[in-house]
Protein backbone atom coordinates (compact mmCIF):
# COMPACT_ATOMS: atom_id res chain seq x y z
CA UNK A 1 0.00 0.00 0.00
CA UNK A 2 2.87 2.38 0.81
CA UNK A 3 4.37 1.84 -2.65
CA UNK A 4 1.05 2.58 -4.31
CA UNK A 5 0.70 5.84 -2.40
CA UNK A 6 4.38 6.66 -3.04
CA UNK A 7 3.85 6.26 -6.79
CA UNK A 8 0.37 7.77 -7.01
CA UNK A 9 1.32 10.88 -5.05
CA UNK A 10 4.51 11.37 -7.07
CA UNK A 11 6.68 11.29 -3.97
CA UNK A 12 9.52 9.85 -6.07
CA UNK A 13 9.88 13.25 -7.80
CA UNK A 14 11.44 14.47 -4.54
CA UNK A 15 14.36 12.05 -4.76
CA UNK A 16 16.19 14.18 -7.32
CA UNK A 17 14.55 17.58 -7.02
CA UNK A 18 13.95 19.92 -4.10
CA UNK A 19 10.42 20.43 -2.92
CA UNK A 20 8.96 23.48 -4.64
CA UNK A 21 6.83 24.78 -7.48
CA UNK A 22 8.18 22.49 -10.20
CA UNK A 23 7.69 19.34 -8.15
CA UNK A 24 4.27 20.53 -6.98
CA UNK A 25 3.23 21.02 -10.62
CA UNK A 26 4.60 17.63 -11.74
CA UNK A 27 2.97 15.78 -8.84
CA UNK A 28 -0.34 17.55 -9.47
CA UNK A 29 -0.27 16.75 -13.19
CA UNK A 30 0.55 13.10 -12.49
CA UNK A 31 -2.18 12.68 -9.89
CA UNK A 32 -4.67 14.43 -12.18
CA UNK A 33 -3.93 12.03 -15.04
CA UNK A 34 -4.10 9.00 -12.76
CA UNK A 35 -7.49 10.05 -11.44
CA UNK A 36 -8.97 11.55 -14.59
CA UNK A 37 -8.09 8.86 -17.17
CA UNK A 38 -10.15 6.06 -15.59
CA UNK A 39 -12.93 8.54 -14.86
CA UNK A 40 -13.04 9.66 -18.52
CA UNK A 41 -13.26 6.04 -19.70
CA UNK A 42 -15.98 5.29 -17.17
CA UNK A 43 -18.02 8.26 -18.34
CA UNK A 44 -17.46 7.32 -21.99
CA UNK A 45 -18.63 3.76 -21.44
CA UNK A 46 -21.60 4.76 -19.30
CA UNK A 47 -22.80 7.19 -21.98
CA UNK A 48 -22.34 4.63 -24.77
CA UNK A 49 -24.02 1.72 -22.94
CA UNK A 50 -20.86 -0.37 -23.31
CA UNK A 51 -21.53 -1.37 -26.89
CA UNK A 52 -18.17 -3.06 -27.22
CA UNK A 53 -17.11 -0.79 -30.08
CA UNK A 54 -14.78 2.08 -29.38
CA UNK A 55 -15.75 5.33 -31.03
CA UNK A 56 -13.03 7.99 -31.09
CA UNK A 57 -15.66 10.65 -31.81
CA UNK A 58 -17.78 9.65 -28.79
CA UNK A 59 -14.67 9.44 -26.62
CA UNK A 60 -13.60 12.95 -27.70
CA UNK A 61 -17.09 14.18 -26.81
CA UNK A 62 -16.87 12.53 -23.36
CA UNK A 63 -13.51 14.22 -22.77
CA UNK A 64 -14.82 17.59 -23.94
CA UNK A 65 -17.76 17.26 -21.55
CA UNK A 66 -15.49 16.43 -18.61
CA UNK A 67 -12.79 19.12 -19.06
CA UNK A 68 -14.14 21.05 -16.05
CA UNK A 69 -13.68 17.87 -14.01
CA UNK A 70 -10.07 17.66 -15.20
CA UNK A 71 -9.50 21.25 -14.12
CA UNK A 72 -11.09 20.66 -10.74
CA UNK A 73 -8.93 17.59 -10.07
CA UNK A 74 -5.77 19.47 -11.07
CA UNK A 75 -6.68 22.51 -8.99
CA UNK A 76 -7.43 20.43 -5.91
CA UNK A 77 -4.20 18.46 -6.33
CA UNK A 78 -2.13 21.61 -6.85
CA UNK A 79 -3.62 23.42 -3.86
CA UNK A 80 -3.05 20.36 -1.67
CA UNK A 81 0.57 19.81 -2.69
CA UNK A 82 1.42 23.52 -2.67
CA UNK A 83 -0.17 24.07 0.75
CA UNK A 84 1.87 21.22 2.15
CA UNK A 85 5.08 22.56 0.59
CA UNK A 86 4.38 26.09 1.83
CA UNK A 87 3.74 24.86 5.38
CA UNK A 88 6.97 22.82 5.34
CA UNK A 89 9.00 25.72 3.95
CA UNK A 90 7.48 28.10 6.51
CA UNK A 91 8.23 25.67 9.35
CA UNK A 92 11.87 25.34 8.32
CA UNK A 93 12.34 29.09 7.82
CA UNK A 94 10.76 29.76 11.22
CA UNK A 95 12.98 27.15 12.85
CA UNK A 96 16.05 28.83 11.38
CA UNK A 97 14.86 32.22 12.63
CA UNK A 98 14.33 30.80 16.13
CA UNK A 99 17.85 29.34 16.13
CA UNK A 100 19.29 32.68 15.05
CA UNK A 101 17.24 34.55 17.68
CA UNK A 102 18.59 32.23 20.38
CA UNK A 103 22.13 32.71 19.07
CA UNK A 104 21.96 36.50 19.25
CA UNK A 105 21.84 36.47 23.03
CA UNK A 106 24.98 34.30 23.28
CA UNK A 107 28.63 35.20 22.83
CA UNK A 108 30.55 33.60 19.93
CA UNK A 109 32.20 31.17 22.38
CA UNK A 110 28.86 30.22 23.93
CA UNK A 111 27.38 29.64 20.44
CA UNK A 112 30.23 27.31 19.53
CA UNK A 113 30.00 25.31 22.75
CA UNK A 114 26.28 25.27 23.53
CA UNK A 115 25.20 21.63 23.28
CA UNK A 116 21.57 22.64 22.99
CA UNK A 117 22.26 25.02 20.12
CA UNK A 118 24.42 22.42 18.37
CA UNK A 119 21.63 19.82 18.69
CA UNK A 120 19.09 22.34 17.48
CA UNK A 121 21.17 23.03 14.37
CA UNK A 122 21.56 19.28 13.79
CA UNK A 123 17.76 18.95 14.10
CA UNK A 124 17.38 21.72 11.52
CA UNK A 125 19.47 19.68 9.07
CA UNK A 126 17.41 16.58 9.77
CA UNK A 127 14.17 18.47 9.20
CA UNK A 128 15.50 20.04 5.99
CA UNK A 129 16.30 16.58 4.66
CA UNK A 130 13.00 15.04 5.77
CA UNK A 131 11.07 17.87 4.12
CA UNK A 132 13.08 17.56 0.87
CA UNK A 133 14.37 21.11 1.22
CA UNK A 134 18.12 20.43 1.52
CA UNK A 135 18.60 21.15 -2.20
CA UNK A 136 16.36 24.22 -2.16
CA UNK A 137 18.74 27.11 -3.02
CA UNK A 138 17.84 29.20 0.01
CA UNK A 139 18.65 26.31 2.39
CA UNK A 140 21.56 24.65 0.52
CA UNK A 141 24.26 27.03 1.64
CA UNK A 142 23.03 27.01 5.21
CA UNK A 143 22.92 23.21 5.45
CA UNK A 144 26.36 23.02 3.85
CA UNK A 145 27.76 25.53 6.36
CA UNK A 146 26.16 23.74 9.30
CA UNK A 147 27.49 20.34 8.21
CA UNK A 148 30.98 21.77 7.75
CA UNK A 149 31.06 22.40 11.53
CA UNK A 150 32.37 19.14 12.98
CA UNK A 151 30.40 19.50 16.25
CA UNK A 152 27.12 19.91 14.37
CA UNK A 153 27.97 17.06 11.95
CA UNK A 154 28.73 14.71 14.85
CA UNK A 155 25.54 15.74 16.64
CA UNK A 156 23.54 15.12 13.45
CA UNK A 157 25.10 11.67 12.98
CA UNK A 158 24.53 10.74 16.61
CA UNK A 159 21.01 12.11 17.02
CA UNK A 160 19.10 10.96 13.96
CA UNK A 161 18.41 7.45 12.67
CA UNK A 162 21.03 6.32 10.12
CA UNK A 163 22.87 9.56 10.78
CA UNK A 164 26.11 8.67 9.00
CA UNK A 165 24.27 7.47 5.90
CA UNK A 166 22.03 10.53 5.90
CA UNK A 167 25.01 12.88 6.26
CA UNK A 168 26.65 11.16 3.27
CA UNK A 169 23.44 11.55 1.23
CA UNK A 170 23.28 15.25 2.06
CA UNK A 171 26.98 15.67 1.19
CA UNK A 172 26.36 13.99 -2.17
CA UNK A 173 23.29 16.13 -2.90
CA UNK A 174 25.17 19.30 -1.97
CA UNK A 175 28.23 18.25 -4.00
CA UNK A 176 26.01 17.97 -7.06
CA UNK A 177 24.77 21.49 -6.27
CA UNK A 178 28.35 22.82 -5.99
CA UNK A 179 29.31 21.20 -9.30
CA UNK A 180 26.28 22.71 -11.06
CA UNK A 181 27.05 26.13 -9.56
CA UNK A 182 30.65 25.93 -10.76
CA UNK A 183 29.48 24.97 -14.28
CA UNK A 184 27.18 28.00 -14.37
CA UNK A 185 30.02 30.31 -13.30
CA UNK A 186 32.23 28.96 -16.11
CA UNK A 187 29.54 29.69 -18.71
Amino acid sequence: MDRLIYFTSGEYWLKHRPNGGTVVFMRSAQLTLLLYAPLAFLIYYSENQITGHFSPKAFAKAIANTIPMLGAIFAASYVTFYSRFAAQWNYLASLYNQIMAASVSLSAEQCENSEKLILWKAAFIEDAQDLHLVRKPMFQHLVQALLSDDKIRQAFIASCPNGAQRAAEIDQALQTFVEKSEEEVVR
